[in-house]
């Protein structure tokens, strides 16, 4: 193959590169733009996080029950708003999310295969600090879950690509225990010393 041969062939490849980013650029623009539809997330449930109320009845009513699974808690030199993630949360996600016509059930069985919340224990944390270092704190090393007389460590930490060193949000999994009532979160101090963080979502 000579130069020239070779030469077309990369122009045609990266015209059609140019052409594919095009696309998905413009399917993301009519979506946002004549759809009403804002960017996905990669935490379930953020976009209701960076709004103080949503316009629909469903999305008041998600906001409502999201605020009723939160707990919060002061570490020494940050804070963090936990949520529990359970399946009821992820029912009242779907219809919040859902746009006239919408399959309901679609949404909330995407959010079960992504995260199999039914046979797993899932949280949202928000951690917040101003002097920043949140990257320093290595939440997963830390953190425990009691239930039943049982103690389990975190399966997975999915951190959010919007997480900084100020304010960090990302997905706390856990493997084990039944996703049902009657659990605590124990944040342990990371010098030894301190008293152990416990918060509680009792049946």
């Amino acid at each position: 193959m000579n130069k020239a041969s070779l030469g077309i062939i990369t122009l045609l490849i990266l015209a059609g590169i140019i052409i594919f980013a095009s696309y998905q650029f413009s399917v993301k623009t009519h979506r946002e733009v004549v759809e009403h539809r804002l960017p996905v997330p990669d935490i379930p449930g953020a976009l209701f996080y960076d709004i103080s109320a949503a316009g629909s009845d469903e999305g008041k009513a998600f906001i409502e029950y999201m605020k009723g699974e939160t707990r919060h808690v002061e570490m020494p030199t940050f804070h963090m708003d936990i949520t529990l993630n359970s399946p009821q949360y992820f029912r009242l996600l779907a219809r919040a999310e859902a746009k006239p016509g919408e399959d309901r059930d679609r949404i909330y069985n995407t959010y079960k295969d992504r995260f199999d919340f039914e046979n797993k224990v899932v949280f949202t944390i928000m951690m917040h600090s101003a002097a920043g270092h949140l990257f320093d704190y290595k939440l997963e090393k830390f953190t425990v879950l009691r239930s039943n007389n049982m103690e389990y460590e975190p399966a997975n930490w999915t951190e959010s690509n919007r997480s900084s060193d100020y304010h960090r949000r990302g997905m706390l999994i856990f493997k084990g225990p039944s996703p049902m009532r009657d659990i605590r979160l124990v944040f342990k101090d990371p010098s030894g010393y301190g008293k152990d963080k416990i918060l509680e979502w009792k049946g």
